[in-house]
């Protein structure tokens, strides 16, 4: 079983929304009153008080505080699922220590599981077209952009900005994988940052870089934010318009890279990709804000659950292959500084743009890996455009020595002002 959450935008009333910033206060209160307590205890006794303690004492704070009992009981228990999360996290996994939750740099929300019962008159949660049903609160019209699949497991209700929204979590069982694929329908993909990826089929995808066309426009407006006074409504008014435009590049850039994914994760059965150290390659100020304006990592998340989906399998390779320096006919190897658009190479005499000849290879490298894995059988077609057939016995690992990271670095600074990293 895996799962899967659905964001929809609310249309809430106005008495809807004061509804839901009390309710999310609430469950504030709540997560920062057993904050404390933890802490208390582990200071006197060394020990913490987990959820089931934290629940018996619900009905107890309800008497104490009577608007407690407006909030749905069940966004109360999950917030005491919440801090015990968090609590067994900070030494299962070294995450840090949980955090009182202020109003000021919070977003409300919180979250309403589904009830087990069968029958749908038994559900907390009744969802349809134009609404969806809240306990304790009602219909509220929502926005249903795409249909729901799978079991409704639970609904985050979250602020961002002005607008509200509904975050289905969905259960649903794991796709098929494909057990035979065809060559033809095995993807490989260049990184790059003037073309953001490069296909092993010649085809190359734009991306807007929305946040270097916005720079002057979110520069101005920190600036007005800057000067305004502390706690000043004319504060609160800048804030809120830095966030709708941080809100307008972040939403510009996710509609790009879902369109881009989705094309290929309908092409192509297998998608083979540099798995590349993208923190490392940012360290490199002449292009750290091309790199993350581009949207590298989000890219790799969206392909990688796009093709799940379909039965497909997305493969990395090592970052140290050395893709852009290997010829895709005969596997000559030869420096390739990044100002060399074409690679020629001197044995065989094959004259291909540096950026397809690389996705050539990756998509080689990425057969390679899916037969070792034995996952999957390739049906190989002997498609000699690809160099298949004259390329096999090729050893990927041989030139592996020289690292990418270093290579991008050294190159950058002899070539200044030039975005495509290799």
């Amino acid at each position: 079983m895996k799962h899967k959450s659905y964001q929809y935008r609310l249309k809430p009333t106005e008495q809807q929304k004061q509804t839901f910033v009390q309710w999310a206060s609430a469950t504030r209160w709540l997560w920062n009153h057993f904050l404390a307590q933890n802490k208390k205890k582990y200071e006197n006794e060394r020990k913490f008080i987990f959820k089931h303690e934290q629940i018996l004492q619900l009905p107890k704070l309800k008497k104490e505080l009577e608007w407690l009992k407006s909030v749905p009981s069940q966004a109360l228990q999950q917030k005491c699922f919440d801090l015990d999360t968090a609590i067994k996290n900070c030494y299962k996994r070294g995450a840090g220590f949980p955090k009182f939750k202020s109003k000021k740099w919070q977003s409300d929300s919180f979250r309403i599981p589904q009830s087990n019962s069968p029958k749908a008159s038994g559900r907390h949660i009744k969802i349809t077209q134009s609404h969806i049903t809240i306990p304790k609160l009602g219909d509220v019209k929502w926005i249903k952009h795409r249909p729901i699949d799978g079991r409704v497991k639970s609904v985050t209700i979250k602020q961002k900005g002005e607008h509200w929204f509904a975050s289905v979590l969905c259960e649903f069982e794991d796709s098929k994988p494909i057990q035979e694929i065809s060559e033809d329908c095995v993807i490989g993909l260049d990184w790059g940052l003037k073309s953001f990826i490069t296909t092993s089929d010649g085809e190359t995808y734009e991306t807007d870089p929305v946040y270097q066309r916005n720079q002057k426009k979110l520069k101005k407006r920190n600036r007005a934010l800057a000067r305004c006074k502390l706690g000043s409504k004319r504060r609160n008014q800048a804030r809120i318009r830095v966030q709708k435009l941080h809100r307008k590049i972040a939403n510009i850039r996710k509609d790009q890279l879902h369109k881009i994914s989705t094309k290929i994760a309908n092409c192509g059965d297998v998608v083979g990709i540099e798995d590349l150290n993208i923190k490392g390659m940012a360290k490199n100020k002449h292009l750290s804000k091309s790199i993350f304006d581009s949207g590298w990592g989000m890219f790799q998340t969206l392909l990688g659950y796009k093709l799940a989906d379909n039965g497909g399998q997305l493969i990395k390779i090592d970052r140290f292959y050395t893709s852009s320096k290997t010829c895709s006919v005969c596997g000559e190897t030869k420096p390739m500084p990044l100002d060399m658009k074409t690679y020629n190479c001197f044995s065989c005499g094959t004259s291909i743009d540096r950026d397809v000849n690389a996705a050539v290879n990756i998509r080689r490298e990425a057969i390679k890996k899916l037969n070792r894995a034995g996952t999957a059988r390739i049906q190989a077609r002997g498609d000699a455009s690809h160099g298949v057939e004259s390329y096999d016995s090729y050893d990927s690992t041989s030139d592996a020595s020289v690292k990418r990271e270093k290579f991008l670095s050294t190159w950058a600074l002899e070539a200044k002002g030039f975005l495509d990293p290799w």
